[in-house]
């Protein structure tokens, strides 16, 4: 039973995370080649992440904390108060919440694998 709490938590993250980037994938094919190569490089990490857990899991954990600063930043809400747009709120969210919530998923899998064997 404590083995498929486990593999139920390989799941979501699997499902999360590929379902992410294969919306961004399928908006940027809709939209244009910028958006269309973030697309690319997220179904990328994701696969890093389903062959390799534990740095799959790092990749995908720092790629959501650099969407988050820099959309940020680059929006100007990080002086004005982070967060304040609705609109922009959505955005950001779709950007970094899937990779942070499936990278720790991913880096809690491999950690469990590693007690398991020991």
């Amino acid at each position: 039973m404590h083995n498929r709490s486990f593999n139920l938590i390989k799941f979501f993250a699997r499902v999360i995370s590929l379902l992410w980037a294969v919306f961004w994938l399928v908006l940027g094919i809709m939209t244009g080649p910028e958006a269309e190569i973030t697309g690319f490089f997220f179904l990328v990490c994701v696969i890093i992440a389903w062959r390799w857990e534990l740095w799959g899991g790092i990749i995908l954990i720092i790629q959501g904390l650099f969407w988050l600063i820099s959309i940020s930043i680059l929006s100007n809400e990080w002086e004005s108060g982070l967060f304040r747009n609705p609109i922009l709120n959505s955005f950001i969210f779709t950007l970094y919440f899937p990779a942070l919530a499936s990278g720790t998923m991913f880096i809690i899998d491999s950690r469990k694998k590693n007690i398991q064997k020991q």
